[in-house]
Order: C-alpha cells, then sequence, then structure tokens
C-alpha cells in the first residue's frame, strides 16, 4: 500500500501480517475484524498474481457480498458489532461529541461512573442524528432492539476498501459514497449537532 505504516500480506510460510488497517485497530468490531482477515486470506490465497487478480478477488467480492448480507439481515450479535474505546481523559474535559464519549455521557445518566482510562464499549444506533447522543447506546444498556445496518455496512466497506481498492474496487458499486464523501457529512452533521450535543431529548432510551 502507499504508506509504509500500513500493509497487509501473507509470508511464505502463511502466515497474515498486516499493520495499521482494520483488523489491527481496537476499536474495530470483533465481526469486521474477522471479516478483513478472511478477505486478505481468500484474496491472496492464489499461486502468482494472475491468481489473486482474477479468482482471488472475485472470491473476495463474493465474501463483501455475503458479509453485508449478514449485517443487513440482523444476523450478526451485538457482542460482534460492539465498539470499544479507553476514554483517554476524565469525562468532563471533552468538547466534542465523540462516539464513546456520548455513551459513556450515557452511563453517567444511569448512574454509573466512567473514570478515565476505562474502556467504554458501544453500539451504533443512530449514527446521522443530530444530537451525538442518540448516535449510539452503551452495550451495558442496549436491550439489542436495533442498531444501524446501515452504518456497520459502512464500516465493512471501509474494511473492504482498504484491502481490495488497488484491484479496482469500488464501494460506488454497493450504492455508498466514496470515504471522503462520508467524512464530508459526518462534519456537517457534527457541525449541526455541536451546538446541542449535552442535551438529550425526551424519549431517549
Amino acid at each position: 500500500m502507499e504508506a509504509q505504516k500500513h500493509y497487509f500480506g501473507l509470508l511464505t510460510d502463511s502466515e497474515l501480517v498486516a499493520r495499521g488497517i482494520e483488523m489491527r485497530r481496537h476499536d474495530t468490531p470483533r465481526f469486521i475484524m474477522g471479516f478483513q482477515r478472511n478477505l486478505i486470506l481468500i484474496l491472496l490465497g492464489g499461486e502468482n498474481c494472475e491468481q489473486v487478480r482474477a479468482e482471488g478477488y472475485e472470491k473476495a467480492s463474493e465474501l463483501v457480498i455475503e458479509a453485508i448480507g449478514r449485517i443487513m439481515h440482523g444476523e450478526v450479535s451485538a457482542k460482534d458489532l460492539a465498539v470499544s474505546k479507553v476514554l483517554r481523559k476524565p469525562l468532563s474535559s471533552y468538547a466534542r461529541s465523540i462516539a464513546h464519549v456520548s455513551a459513556a455521557i450515557r452511563l453517567a445518566e444511569k448512574g454509573k461512573t466512567v473514570k478515565e482510562g476505562e474502556i467504554v464499549e458501544f453500539v451504533h444506533v443512530d449514527s446521522k442524528n443530530h444530537n451525538p447522543l442518540c448516535r449510539v447506546t452503551p452495550m451495558e444498556t442496549y436491550d439489542g432492539r436495533r442498531c444501524d445496518r446501515e452504518k456497520y455496512r459502512e464500516l465493512l466497506l471501509d474494511a473492504a476498501e482498504t484491502v481490495l481498492s488497488t484491484l479496482g474496487f469500488s464501494r460506488r458499486e454497493f450504492g455508498s459514497k466514496t470515504r471522503k464523501e462520508t467524512c464530508r457529512d459526518l462534519l456537517l452533521s457534527e457541525i449541526r449537532g455541536r451546538s446541542s450535543w449535552r442535551r438529550r431529548p425526551n424519549g431517549v432510551s
């Protein structure tokens, strides 16, 4: 790949090595982590470059379709969709509406204190909501009734794009925006909700 700190591959003994990609990040949901690992193994399972570009890429594309189907049909457990992030500083020190901070605030509202250095686990439930407190739900209070399947679909496509982009993969084939377009939308959403991100509307569960 284009940066030395971001790479993946197979050694001659078939051991998978990777750095700087989704499967190596602690905040990647378990399902997406496993998906990306399997995607690399399938893609690079051929004997030469020609097999990788043809057979490997075709099989990898089929895996992407199958994984998206599992997400969209609700076949992935909440445990495998959970995101885990460390609270790096006291909750009161945060000024931005970061997902794990919103989850920690929701826990605080339920009477649980989340301290600096602790891990916050949450599920994406409504990532486009203008109020950041409504975008995620802590795992401790998650009832399993809903999750933001489109959000997880995008996270999965991020992982697929990391592995397959150099071979011509485009998330637009799945009706999805590019990462640049998605980041722009998230920034605009954050700006719209920044003025009221500490206010929780009535009826939030």
